[in-house]
């Protein structure tokens, strides 16, 4: 009997120890997804701080460039804004810095003008052609539009990263002169305040060359410089003249036009593949840019000065090239990195960072944003697109395995993703603004760092502090 008891308290016992062992298992397991839980939203809330320090770099580089404009405009390059490494705004939380950066292109440039690339609404088949050789892209101009049908330019796809120095669906001149004005019209009579602009620029010969070009009907009206530089041709005008007066004039009765291209910042390649230039004097351009003075960066007169192109060949080109770029692609990166490790060892630790790809257009006095693309986990994309792409060509049978140049992650991935053509907003635009990059109980603010010979200013882009006005472009070499 007293056996039967003992057995039975052993039994109960050890029923009670499982079910606080279970108890405890179940507790720890709570406490563990709890702990995850927690982690996740520390990490989500920080993601989407330095996803907001990184809107707030493309506000201040906004805001910086629009007090540039008129250098713009007058065909400079945008000012030095960046301070080491690209590094635009940081602020200091707790053992970490959440720093803004401009990251630099291939040329390790932080500013990239679309203007100096082909535009892909106009570019002709022969041009096409050339710039997918110099790019080393084995694809076919029927090949690539085909493509480009489907997926941005910007797709993660293997051959954007090699085309994107070279075309664009961004760039257009605007018709205003080098003070931001809008040009005269070419018509057959002008009214009292074009007539006396004109005269302001170039007298009464610029009066009878806009006549003599409003008469001339050879081509269309969007190669109304070409008919200008006959014009003034045959009134006999200096060429060192002629940037005054193609600047003065416009024959579009429209706010802007495309197919120019930026005989100052587009590279070789790009210069090579338009018709009438060619290679060598697409090299020998841009050797010659520079040493350009001031007066000759304005235009693109110099081309004839300078003999690259005769009278005659520059009319030919004339409406195709522009002197300036007033659509800039830059690429902002905030992220959180150590106090204690040195930029260019360690730029961002992997995980809470945020990139965008922009473009800033500003033909109008209020900048206006092209383009604003999240590229956050455009690595990630590329890795699992290379990774699929790898299996599907050892699994795949011989007869059905695709070619490597179509084994990009455009057609690996869903368009929807690739093109993230909800990231794109093309009518946002940025006076100086008020953005907010961290919690609304956060009291310190995200400065610029301080040097010599950059003191901290007092003007504010949302809570990060600026430093004042940008830096002026250093002069090129003057002749």
């Amino acid at each position: 009997m007293r056996a039967q008891i003992n057995g039975r308290r052993a039994f109960v016992l050890l029923a009670v120890l499982i079910a606080l062992a279970m108890a405890l298992l179940a507790a720890a397991g709570a406490i563990s997804i709890a702990r995850g839980a927690v982690a996740d939203t520390r990490g989500g809330e920080r993601s989407a701080i330095a996803r907001a320090a990184a809107l707030d770099g493309v506000a201040f580089v906004s805001a910086s460039l629009a007090s540039a404009r008129q250098e713009l405009l007058q065909g400079n390059a945008p000012p030095s804004i960046a301070q080491r490494d690209g590094e635009l705004l940081e602020r200091t939380v707790g053992s970490e810095r959440l720093v803004t950066r401009l990251v630099p292109f291939e040329d390790e440039t932080f500013f990239q003008a679309e203007a100096g690339k082909l535009g892909m609404e106009d570019i002709t088949d022969d041009m096409l052609k050339r710039i997918l050789a110099s790019a080393a892209v084995e694809l076919s101009p029927t090949q690539f539009r085909a493509r480009a049908g489907l997926h941005a330019l910007e797709a993660v796809d293997a051959t954007s990263a090699a085309l994107l120095p070279f075309l664009t669906r961004y760039a257009s001149e605007p018709m205003i002169d080098g003070e931001g004005d809008p040009r005269v019209l070419l018509a057959e009579s002008l009214d009292d305040v074009s007539t006396r602009r004109l005269r302001e620029v170039g007298g009464d010969a610029l009066l009878r060359v806009a006549a003599r070009a409003f008469a001339d009907s050879e081509g269309d009206s969007k190669s109304f410089e070409s008919r200008v530089v006959r014009a003034l041709r045959a009134e006999a005008v200096e060429v060192e003249e002629w940037d005054a007066a193609l600047l003065a004039l416009s024959g579009v009765d429209g706010d802007r036009v495309n197919g120019r291209v930026s005989v100052q910042f587009a590279p070789s390649e790009v210069l090579g593949a338009i018709e009438g230039i060619g290679v060598e004097r697409g090299a020998r351009i841009v050797e010659e840019r520079a040493l350009l003075s001031l007066d000759e960066r304005r235009g693109c007169a110099w081309l004839v000065s300078h003999g690259i192109l005769t009278p005659e060949e520059f009319v030919a080109v004339a409406s195709r090239c522009t002197a300036r770029c007033l659509q800039w692609r830059f690429s902002i990166e905030a992220g959180y990195e150590p106090l204690d490790v040195a930029p260019k060892d360690e730029r961002f630790t992997a995980r809470n960072t945020a990139r965008f790809d922009c473009v800033i257009d500003f033909a109008d006095a209020t900048p206006r944003l092209a383009l604003l693309r999240d590229t956050s986990m455009r690595g990630a994309f590329a890795a699992i697109a290379t990774q699929r792409s790898a299996t599907t060509a050892e699994t795949a049978p011989i007869e059905e395995k695709l070619d490597s140049t179509d084994m990009t992650a455009s057609k690996i991935l869903d368009p929807e993703i690739a093109d993230n053509e909800k990231m794109k907003f093309t009518e946002v635009t940025f006076t100086i603004p008020k953005f907010s990059s961290a919690n609304e109980g956060e009291s310190d603010k995200m400065a610029v760092p301080t040097t010599p010979s950059r003191p901290l200013g007092s003007h504010a882009v949302g809570r990060w502090v600026s430093s004042g006005t940008p830096r002026s472009t250093p002069p090129r070499v003057e002749r």
